[in-house]
């Protein structure tokens, strides 16, 4: 498992990060080698957005921000119940775990395996659903980074979104990138 990051976007769009709270599942797909996008070229997509000049409306606007709000709400309610109920059952869960030793497997201590049987299913439920959020504003991500960006603004705000979410480690950078390229050749040639 790999930790989360916890964006949150500001009033003129800027996102900042946190990691310090909720857990997503890892890829099992075992691809990530397969993936050739490096943190420097995700980098160096970031370094050229600035050339790009902001662009007039067009009706690629309102996909952008009809995806900009989608991802804005689901991003939102991640974060708040990461905040308000998977950070608590996560300590919880912690703090009953730890009066085991670490590397002691509670199924062979019959106390630890019924206070196990306890626990466990609590912070397994709100981790699930954690993880269906998760997912949730993954999808709503996908949709943002494929819809039209309207001007260089739009098309840093993807960016500072992959950064923050380490997203270079994900198998879908590749597509990513390619949304973006096309992005900053489009704003390009307007320009």
């Amino acid at each position: 498992m790999q930790q989360a990051a916890v964006v949150s976007t500001t009033a003129t769009g800027a996102v900042s990060e946190d990691k310090s709270s909720g857990f997503i599942p890892s890829s099992s797909s075992g691809n990530f080698a397969k993936i050739s996008t490096s943190r420097r070229a995700l980098l160096g997509v970031a370094l050229a957005a600035p050339a790009a000049i902001a662009a007039p409306a067009s009706a690629s606007s309102s996909c952008w921000t009809t995806a900009q709000a989608a991802f804005v709400k689901a991003n939102e309610a991640m974060n708040a119940y990461a905040r308000d109920y998977l950070a608590p059952a996560t300590a919880r869960y912690g703090a009953w775990r730890k009066q085991w030793p670490a590397l002691a497997n509670i199924n062979d201590i019959a106390e630890a395996r019924a206070g196990n049987a306890k626990e466990w299913p609590l912070y397994a439920r709100v981790q699930n659903r954690h993880d269906e959020l998760f997912r949730r504003r993954s999808d709503a991500f996908d949709v943002l980074v494929a819809c039209p960006a309207p001007n260089a603004n739009a098309v840093a705000y993807k960016i500072e979104i992959l950064i923050a979410d380490e997203f270079w480690e994900h198998e879908g950078c590749e597509e990513a990138m390619r949304h973006l390229l096309a992005d900053l050749r489009r704003i390009g040639e307007r320009a």
